[in-house]
């Protein structure tokens, strides 16, 4: 049944006074879906619709990005891409198994909607000892037909042909559903697949948004933060034939807006990337990156230097973590001038010279503040011996 709108003998009628002598009939009136929802209207007037999910992830399969994308989960059976098309194997290797998990995990965020999205076509549903899933869930060291996921929910392919709706709790099916054979695709036939999830509930769609194949009420998850899963298993007696999964698109959404980027405001196609404290940008690349870099470890350094012996400024730190200098002041108080040589480990990053009696101390202020390499000391030495220079720095060390 398509959505309606409410005629006037089903909803509450009432007379309002309009202040000027006249009483006007108002007429509340609502939106009702398929299955009987109704959209709501708050009391300060607004009516609580959804907008369009947006993207969290989204994949055309040109290609199998295995490094930041995807992990491969075979035991004889494949997971391949081939013109732009996914394809799951089961082989017909007793309880061997193809399977693909996504490596970022999702989870709905407050009321909003997860939404789950596939073009996935089954060559032949009927397969004896084999059994499919796709979906949301975590998939358990070794899959079984008895079971193939540990945490999830998705669509699930038994032995005996039959498509259901199903939710995984520790290893444990709870919540199985049969997709109604109206909405059941032939063998061969591509068909779109529709997961839209939150804590109190899941709705499964086949071919049309119309309305839900199947729903799962109040499916009480193990876990909630999932990876997107696509595996095929084969039985301990294995399969006559592959049992494949074949699929041409996916993408996972989510109708809070999660999924948001940075553009260029004149040149709107333009992304940015954001990069973990770690990596730098390449001088090609259109990002903005965020650096911490909180003096989380500050350090102070008083020395007298009189030979060319380098003296550690502040040890090596932990792997990652880079020494900062931010000031450094010095006085050669002897009658021998010399060099200062602020040195990454033995390498010499900034070097001055230091006249003979030194009246006055010298004041550096490094901005930004000059790093040495990750896990190494920051040095500081005389160029000759005889000097006696008074030497006071300061830093942290950050990542």
């Amino acid at each position: 049944m398509p959505d309606i709108l409410k005629s006037d003998e089903q909803v509450t009628q009432r007379f309002v006074d309009m202040l000027d002598g006249t009483w006007a009939k108002k007429v509340s009136t609502a939106v009702v879906s398929s299955t009987g929802l109704e959209a709501g209207i708050s009391s300060y007037g607004y009516l609580r619709t959804t907008d369009e999910p947006t993207s969290l992830m989204n994949e055309s399969f040109d290609s199998l990005d295995t490094t930041t994308r995807w992990t491969q989960r075979n035991v004889t059976g494949t997971s391949t891409v081939t013109n732009s098309q996914l394809t799951i194997t089961s082989s017909t290797t007793a309880s061997a198994y193809g399977g693909l998990t996504s490596k970022p995990t999702f989870i709905t965020q407050g009321v909003n909607f997860l939404i789950f999205g596939a073009a996935v076509r089954i060559p032949t549903f009927t397969q004896a000892n084999a059994v499919r899933f796709w979906g949301f869930g975590t998939l358990p060291g070794t899959p079984t037909t008895t079971t193939p996921v540990t945490d999830g929910y998705g669509f699930e392919v038994d032995g005996s042909g039959n498509l259901n709706a199903v939710v995984y709790r520790s290893g444990t099916k709870t919540f199985t559903s049969p997709i109604p054979a109206t909405l059941k695709p032939a063998d061969g036939a591509w068909s779109r697949y529709l997961i839209v999830q939150r804590a109190d509930l899941i709705a499964f769609y086949v071919a049309t948004t119309s309305g839900p194949a199947a729903i799962a009420s109040f499916p009480s998850l193990n876990t909630s933060t999932l990876p997107a899963s696509f595996v095929s298993v084969a039985g301990a007696t294995p399969p006559a034939a592959s049992a494949n999964i074949e699929i041409t698109a996916f993408g996972v959404a989510d109708t809070g807006k999660n999924g948001q980027s940075i553009i260029d405001y004149n040149n709107p196609w333009v992304r940015s990337t954001v990069k973990d404290t770690t990596v730098e940008a390449s001088s090609a690349e259109t990002a903005i990156v965020v650096r911490e870099r909180l003096p989380v470890d500050p350090f102070q350094y008083t020395g007298v230097l009189t030979t060319n012996t380098a003296a550690a400024v502040n040890a090596a730190g932990a792997a990652g973590i880079r020494n900062y200098c931010s000031s450094l002041s010095f006085q050669n108080t002897s009658a021998t001038a010399t060099t200062i040589l602020l040195l990454d480990g033995a390498t010499t990053i900034a070097q001055w010279n230091a006249p003979a009696s030194m009246a006055m101390p010298y004041y550096h202020t490094f901005y930004p503040p000059i790093r040495t390499t990750a896990a190494t000391a920051l040095n500081i030495n005389c160029g000759t011996t005889g000097a006696n220079v008074l030497v006071n720095a300061s830093g942290f060390r950050a990542a």
